[in-house]
């Protein structure tokens, strides 16, 4: 009754994780060529670590669940040689199948190394797309993981943005990261171990889906201190000013020494690290109009010019000589700041932990002119260019618990236990996604933004005769006095150079006919240049 509590309880808490389960299996047949080898001892190596074990059934075949990884599998019996397999590849969500055929040996303690080759048909994959491992990635000519995902048939991404699968939205492109959905941006590519992309042939376990799926394993501790550093920087080079600095350092804090003699990491740990720096986030492939600072300088002192009796926007009198010709837009600067920490605990040779942290910053100066105006914000205004914040923090808890004796050493484990090659995995994530944009100057003070200044004005009537010849009130207009600038952007008082009407009682010209202001706004001429191709300065 007991025991079918704690299944039951073990299956909802199961039920309720949101992982998506990696069924990562390596498997395969012992045998001296003609007969099956019965008992034959299989340990999976990483490094010098021992990850697990495991002995041969009544016909010659194991099954072992692992992480995916690259891995030493060594295989023993008595009499024959011992053989060890190095670098096989056990890919994510696939069963990888490694036969081996032992060969007597009549020198003791001789092990023979075979290098892994890797099989031309996954015989048990029914989805399209490809896994890449850690050592494949490391190699590609990018830094990119959506570059790295468009090198699979069926995913396309221009310059290393959003990926499409199979003609579908880039929304439609799901991420997983060790199992778990993620919504905010993935790890850099350094810090992972497998990148599995699926275009198509998705398994029932997946849902939710219209485009693809993108799932990455990251690495976990190594067996012995390792660390790496590497930087890459072209400023002073090019005007496009590119900085990325990587790092890592991972090993062990606690290990256990066997009865073998060897060793293997009870609790270990990995920290990584990126940061990137680009002056031009999207270097343009045509050259960029920039008007020279002196003439900026100008144009906020004198915004309008008079052109007879109409005002018009200043910069509509540039000329070639006026501004600079530019291989990079200015004001463009963005970063990106990645830092990630695993640690895994071997609570015994049946249960595992692993708690994995993620915290993304990136900032991001971005054109404020929208889509349809970037080119004319370039031009005079872009200093104002506001900026994209965006941060996630993730946070990733896995149990996993084998059932069934997992030691290779035990001869008798099979007649201990009736459980084999079982195993149930609780996993748990949370993450906070965070993303703002405002002027780095004004922040989320709305007000700075909102209040350009006071506008002192009359609203006069206007009459005029109907059809039947009676003066009825028509319309009005607003007779401006005087604007007075706002405390956040003084630059505006700039436009008092004509807007300041003392006294207009007895004028020609009232100040509304060559100033326009109305209800406390600018005119559109003091926001665009010829007609909106450009934004005038100070927007």
């Amino acid at each position: 009754m007991v025991r079918s509590l704690l299944l039951t309880i073990a299956m909802l808490l199961i039920g309720a994780s949101v992982a998506w389960s990696q069924n990562t299996v390596l498997t395969g047949n012992v045998t001296d060529g003609k007969e099956a080898l019965i008992g034959a001892t299989v340990k999976v190596l990483r490094g010098s670590d021992f990850v697990r074990g495991t002995i041969t059934d009544f016909n010659g075949d194991y099954r072992i669940q692992l992480d995916p990884g690259t891995y030493d599998v060594e295989y023993s019996y008595t009499g024959f040689a011992a053989q060890r397999i190095s670098g096989v590849r056990v890919l994510v969500g696939q069963i990888t199948t490694q036969n081996v055929t032992m060969s007597t040996s009549t020198v003791l303690d001789e092990v023979v190394v075979v290098a892994y080759k890797v099989p031309l048909i996954e015989q048990d994959k029914t989805s399209s797309g490809q896994t890449l491992t850690s050592e494949q990635i490391k190699n590609l000519p990018t830094r990119s993981v959506n570059t790295i995902v468009a090198t699979t048939v069926g995913a396309s991404s221009i310059d290393g943005g959003d990926v499409n699968i199979k003609g579908a939205r880039s929304n439609g492109t799901d991420y997983y990261v060790d199992g778990i959905r993620v919504s905010g941006g993935v790890p850099p590519v350094q810090d992972f171990e497998q990148l599995q992309v699926i275009t198509s042939g998705l398994g029932a376990e997946i849902g939710d889906v219209t485009g693809g799926i993108v799932s990455g394993i990251t690495k976990g501790p190594a067996s012995e201190y390792h660390g790496f550093l590497d930087v890459e920087n072209s400023n002073g080079l090019d005007d496009f000013g590119y900085l990325l600095a990587t790092g890592n350092i991972s090993g062990p804090i606690i290990r256990k020494k066997l009865a073998d003699g060897k060793s293997r990491t009870v609790l270990g740990f990995r920290i990584s690290g990126q940061y990137t720096q680009r002056d031009e986030d999207d270097p343009p492939a045509l050259p960029v109009y920039r008007a020279k600072e002196s003439v900026l300088r100008n144009l906020e002192a004198h915004p309008l010019r008079r052109i007879g009796n109409s005002l018009v926007a200043g910069g509509q009198l540039l000329t070639n000589d006026s501004v600079d010709v530019l291989t990079a837009r200015p004001y463009q600067r963005a970063t990106n700041l990645d830092l990630n920490g695993k640690i895994d605990l071997r609570i015994s040779s049946a249960i595992d932990v692993s708690l994995t942290g993620t915290y993304t910053d990136s900032r991001n100066l971005v054109d404020g002119g929208g889509a349809l105006n970037e080119p004319g914000w370039w031009l005079l205004n872009a200093q104002n260019n506001p900026t994209d914040y965006d941060n996630t923090y993730r946070g990733n808890f896995r149990f996993r618990h084998r059932l069934g004796n997992t030691e290779a050493d035990n001869k008798n484990s099979s007649k201990k236990v009736s459980i084999s090659n079982a195993n149930y995995t609780l996993q748990f994530a949370y993450e906070r996604n965070q993303s703002r944009t405002f002027d780095p100057r004004h922040e989320d003070r709305l007000f700075d933004y909102g209040y350009v200044g006071k506008f002192d004005y009359d609203i006069v009537p206007i009459f005029a005769p109907n059809d039947s010849g009676i003066w009825v009130h028509q319309d009005y207009f607003e007779r401006f006095y005087r604007y007075t600038p706002g405390t956040q952007n003084p630059v505006l008082e700039n436009y008092n150079e004509f807007a300041i009407k003392e006294d207009v009682t007895n004028s020609p010209f009232p100040a509304i006919l060559t100033y326009q202001a109305v209800n406390g706004d600018f005119s559109d001429i003091t926001q665009d240049v010829w007609g909106g191709m450009y934004s005038n300065i100070g927007v």
